[in-house]
C-alpha cells in the first residue's frame, strides 16, 4: 500500500496510536492524498463554517466557505501537523474521498510537516491549484443555493446536542434561524434525539 498522511494539531508524534487521537475523535483516520488528509481532519470540527469536498467533475479537493471571512477567522494561526505514516491500515472507509483508511494502532511515523498558519497553507494551495478554495457567497459541487444543507445539519446537531446550536446558528447564519425554528417545531430529524 501506498504512504498514507495523518492530520493532528499534536506536534511530535513519532507512532500514532490511540493516545494520539484528537480529543472528542473515536477514530484516527488517514489519506493517500495529502490534502485530502489536511481537509478530512479539519471537517471533523467544523459544522456551519465551511463545507468540504471533492469536485465530482475534477476529482480536485475543496473548501467551501459558508458565511463571509470563515475560513479566516476560524483556521488563521492555526498549527497543524501533517504526518506521513508507513502503510499500516486496517479497513478503507467508503467517502467522498475514496482513499480514506481506519489506522491501525502503532503506526510509524516517517515524516512530519508542520503547518504554522493553516489560513495560509490552505491559501497557497489554493493559488497552486493543488485545491480550490470557494469564498463566500460562491458555491461548489451541489451545495445548496439556499443553504438547506445547513439547516438539516442544524436541525440534527440541535436534536442532539440542544439549544446552544441555535446560539451558533444565529451567530453565524441568523438568516437561517427561522427555518431551522420551523423544522424543529415540525419535528424534523426526531430520530436524532430530542
Amino acid at each position: 500500500m501506498e504512504t498514507i498522511y495523518y492530520s493532528s494539531y499534536i506536534s511530535g508524534l513519532k507512532v500514532i496510536s490511540s493516545d494520539s487521537a484528537e480529543p472528542g475523535l473515536s477514530e484516527k483516520t488517514g489519506c493517500k492524498n495529502k490534502v485530502a488528509s489536511l481537509l478530512d481532519f479539519i471537517s471533523k470540527n467544523n459544522d456551519f463554517s465551511y463545507t468540504i469536498g471533492k469536485d465530482l467533475k475534477s476529482g480536485q479537493c475543496f473548501l467551501c466557505e459558508r458565511y463571509e471571512k470563515s475560513i479566516f477567522s476560524t483556521l488563521k494561526g492555526k498549527k497543524v501537523s501533517i504526518y506521513q505514516l508507513k502503510p499500516c491500515v486496517k479497513d478503507s472507509v467508503e467517502t467522498y474521498w475514496s482513499d480514506r483508511y481506519i489506522i491501525n494502532e502503532g503506526c510509524e511515523v516517517l515524516k512530519e510537516e508542520i503547518i504554522t498558519d493553516l489560513y495560509e497553507f490552505l491559501t497557497i494551495l489554493d493559488k497552486n491549484k493543488l485545491m480550490r478554495i470557494c469564498y463566500f457567497p460562491e458555491k461548489i459541487n451541489g451545495i445548496p443555493q439556499d443553504d438547506q444543507d445547513l439547516v438539516d445539519r442544524a436541525i440534527i446537531k440541535y436534536r442532539m446536542y440542544g439549544e446552544s446550536i441555535m446560539k451558533v446558528v444565529m451567530e453565524h447564519h441568523p438568516q437561517l434561524f427561522e427555518r431551522v425554528k420551523a423544522g424543529i417545531d415540525a419535528g424534523l430529524f426526531k430520530e436524532y434525539g430530542i
